[in-house]
């Protein structure tokens, strides 16, 4: 029943949203470490998750709920199908990433939840960053 109301444009487009949500991984590499190397991008997250960088806590700008509910909307307002296929793909990419890192924390390794609201990270995060650039001034 399910399989009869997913046509070949959500199926597309959910594909594609699972992999094109991941270019945030690229963009905070890029502001860390000024290098836009796919390879060393990719050996990073996957082989260096013990780095100091990669266990401070980031942003995945594409992987909020805001992005979500900004890209979903645009693809209902574009179709139906490709609002429900953006959806999805980015809710199972989210639900992916959860699960491994649940995983990794039950292994015990260091490894933290992205924020999942930009508000949430801001309120939380962002006061905390100006304090320390304060204190980094005065020294």
């Amino acid at each position: 029943m399910l399989l009869s109301l997913i046509n070949k444009e959500m199926a597309i487009t959910f594909l594609i949203s699972n992999v094109i949500i991941d270019i945030d991984h690229i963009i905070n590499y890029f502001y860390y470490y000024r290098d836009l190397n796919i390879i060393t991008v990719y050996n990073h997250y996957m082989f260096n998750k013990k780095s100091k960088k990669h266990k401070e806590r980031q942003l995945y700008i594409f992987h909020t709920l805001e992005a979500v509910a900004i890209f979903s909307l645009i693809g209902f307002y574009i179709n139906t199908n490709i609002g429900y296929g953006i959806l999805a793909g980015l809710l199972f990419h989210i639900l992916c990433d959860a699960t491994e890192v649940t995983y990794e924390k039950i292994k015990q390794e260091t490894v933290r939840y992205k924020p999942l609201s930009i508000i949430y990270y801001l309120a939380k995060y962002y006061p905390r960053k100006i304090i320390e650039k304060i204190k980094e001034l005065g020294e």
